[in-house]
Parts: structure tokens; sequence; C-alpha cells
């Protein structure tokens, strides 16, 4: 069974955006440094394909190229279950693993949209056998990284939140979802 890697944070493209957009109306409940400095690490901290893939190869480490996945404008949710679709495969995520800053929280909760259905470019799952090597690895040479989850032989695709089971939606439901097109409105 493949086990699961989300490298870097969730959402951080999306906090960027919100801030762009909505910066006057953002200066109401946040002050301006915390604004600046949260815009300011959303650019630090997003990855690139090749920075992972310089790690990975330098590693020695194997995993195929299909296997690193940017995560897409349906975000965290929708990138693991197109993931699931392509190789066929159940899911079991752990929601508590998936990394997340606090300032993306909070810029999120204030724009009403979930971060795990928001696009986040710059942020990345990997299917691996060796997972919590190749994630070690990664947090080793500066890359935050985690391993979430890991693939199923039924076709569930479930997040688990402590003792909650929540299952993924569909990319077309999640899409035609009035929420889901909130999320993608920046």
């Amino acid at each position: 069974m493949m086990n699961i890697i989300h490298a870097g944070y969730v959402a951080l493209e999306a906090t960027h955006n919100i801030i762009i957009k909505e910066k006057p109306a953002l200066k109401c409940r946040f002050s301006n440094r915390f604004l600046s400095l949260t815009d300011e690490m959303t650019g630090r901290e997003m990855l690139t394909r090749d920075s992972i893939i310089e790690v990975i190869k330098k590693s020695c480490f194997d995993v195929n190229d299909e296997c690193i996945v940017e995560i897409s404008d349906t975000g965290i949710f929708g990138t693991l279950w197109e993931m699931a679709e392509r190789f066929d495969t159940g899911l079991s995520i752990d929601l508590n693993k998936i990394s997340i800053r606090q300032e993306t929280v909070e810029i999120c909760e204030w724009a009403d949209v979930n971060p795990y259905t928001y696009p986040s470019k710059g942020s990345f799952i990997i299917r691996t056998e060796n997972a919590y090597e190749l994630s070690d690895i990664l947090v080793s040479n500066g890359i935050m990284s985690s391993v979430i989850g890991y693939e199923t032989n039924d076709k569930k695709r479930i997040i688990v939140n402590q003792d909650e089971i929540r299952y993924l939606t569909p990319i077309d439901r999640l899409l035609n979802d009035e929420k889901g097109h909130n999320n993608l409105r920046y």
C-alpha cells in the first residue's frame, strides 16, 4: 500500500489572493503588520516542483514523477480525489496531519472559505511506499512535510478528524457546490 505525504502548507495561494483582494476590509480585523508579514510568508513558504524533485534526487530516493502532484485549484481535498481516481484506490487521510499555517486559518475564516478546498499552488501531494523516510528527508532539507494517510483497497475516500469520519466530495460535486463556487472566487 502506498502512503500519502503532504509537502508545504495548504492554501498559501488563497491567503495571498484574499489579502490582495480584500486588504481594506481585512484592515478592520487585522493589523497592517500581521497582513504584510502574512503575505510575505505566503511567497516565502510556497514550494516548487523542482525544489522537491531536487531534494528527492539528491537523497537518491526513488519516486515516480507522476506520484508528485501539485495541489490544484480544488484544494487538497480535490487533489486527493483526483489522485485516488487516477490510481483507482481508496484513501484514509488524517486531517490533523495536513499542514496549515495559523495565519491561513484566520484569513480563510474571515473570508468564510474552506482552506482545504481552496487553491494551494506551492503545496504538493506525494504518493510513495517509503513515506516516513522521504518525509524526514524533506524536513531535514527545510521542506515542511508530513505523512497524512494511506491508500486503501476499497474505494472509500475518507478524512478522519479525531473521532469524526467524513467522505471526500467528488470533484464534480465540489465544483458545483455553492460553497465550492465560493471557495473558487478568489
